[in-house]
C-alpha cells in the first residue's frame, strides 16, 4: 500500500513539474508588442486600423458633436429620436453625450505609427513617407474635431504604455497650445505627402486634404482665437492648392452624396464603408 501511495505521489510531482514547464513558455502569438512593428505589413495593418477607429466615431460622433448641436436638426413626425437634448443644448453632467474616448483612441493609433514606422526597413521608401503622412495628418484632425468641441485638453504626443501615473494623468493644454500642435503636425504631414495627386478611392489622407484640414484649422484659429488676418491669407493660400487638384463644384448639390457617384470631382476625403 505504501508503495502505490509513494509511486502516485511521484507521478503527481512528474505531472506538477511538466505543467510547470509548459506554463514558463513564451507566448505564441505573431502580434505581441516584442514581434509588431517589424515589417512594412505591419505599419500597413496598424494603419488600417487607425482608419477603422476612425471610421467608427465618423459613422456618429462627429455628427453629434457638429451638426447635432446645430439648428439644422428638429423633431420630426416620429418625434425627437432621443436627439433633441443636442440641438436644444440640454447636455449636463447627468447627460453627457459621446466622450472623447474614442478619440483618444485614434490618436494613440497615430502616435503608435509616429514612433515606429521610422525605424522599419520599407522595400518604397515613399510608402513610408505616405504612412507618417496619414499619421501625422489623423492627429492633427482628431484633436482639431476635440478642441472645436472641448477646447482644451491633454496634449498626448506619444504613445501610452504601461501604467505610469506620470505617463497616462497627463494635464490639460489650452487651446492655444492644442492647436499650436495641430499645426504643427500639418506641417510634418505635408512634408511626407509630396503629391497631389489624389489615391484611388479618396479614402485615405492625401496633400489635397491635408490642405483641406489646414484651411479650416486656420479658418478657425483666425477667427476664433486670434490669428486674425495672416491666419485667414494662410488658409486662403491650402485652398488655392487644393483647387489644383482637379476638384469641381457639381452642378446639382445631391449629386455630391449619391451612391452612384462615389468618389466625384468635389470629393477631398472620405471614409469607405464597404
Amino acid at each position: 500500500m505504501k508503495i502505490k501511495i509513494i509511486i502516485k505521489y511521484l507521478l503527481m510531482v512528474g505531472l506538477f513539474s511538466t505543467s510547470c514547464n509548459k506554463m514558463d513558455l513564451e507566448p505564441i502569438s505573431t502580434i505581441s508588442e516584442k514581434s509588431f512593428w517589424k515589417s512594412e505589413n505591419d505599419a500597413t495593418g496598424a494603419l488600417n486600423g487607425l482608419y477603422f477607429h476612425m471610421r467608427s466615431v465618423s459613422s456618429q460622433n462627429l455628427y453629434l458633436w457638429g451638426e447635432g448641436r446645430s439648428e439644422i436638426l428638429g423633431s420630426s413626425i416620429t418625434a425627437s429620436q432621443g436627439y433633441d437634448i443636442y440641438y436644444n443644448n440640454a447636455l449636463n453632467a447627468t447627460v453627457t453625450g459621446p466622450n472623447w474616448q474614442s478619440m483618444y483612441l485614434i490618436v494613440h493609433d497615430a502616435n503608435l505609427l509616429i514612433k515606429n514606422v521610422p525605424n522599419i526597413q520599407f522595400t518604397n521608401e515613399k510608402n513610408k513617407n505616405s504612412i507618417l503622412g496619414q499619421a501625422y495628418a489623423t492627429r492633427a484632425w482628431a484633436y482639431f474635431v476635440m478642441s472645436k468641441t472641448w477646447g482644451g485638453l491633454p496634449l498626448v504626443l506619444e504613445p501610452t504604455t504601461g501604467n505610469d501615473p506620470e505617463r497616462v494623468n497627463q494635464k490639460k493644454s489650452t487651446q492655444i497650445e492644442v492647436f499650436k500642435s495641430i499645426k504643427d503636425d500639418i506641417e510634418i504631414s505635408l512634408t511626407y505627402l509630396t503629391d497631389a495627386e489624389f489615391p484611388q478611392g479618396k479614402n485615405v489622407w492625401s496633400r489635397p486634404a491635408v490642405q483641406a484640414l489646414k484651411a479650416e484649422v486656420y479658418l478657425w484659429s483666425g477667427k476664433l482665437l486670434q490669428g486674425g488676418e495672416n491666419d485667414v491669407r494662410i488658409a486662403l493660400a491650402a485652398i488655392q492648392e487644393v483647387k489644383l487638384s482637379k476638384v469641381v463644384l457639381l452642378p446639382n448639390f445631391s449629386d455630391v452624396f449619391s451612391p452612384s457617384n462615389e468618389n466625384n470631382q468635389e470629393i477631398i476625403f472620405s471614409l469607405s464603408y464597404n
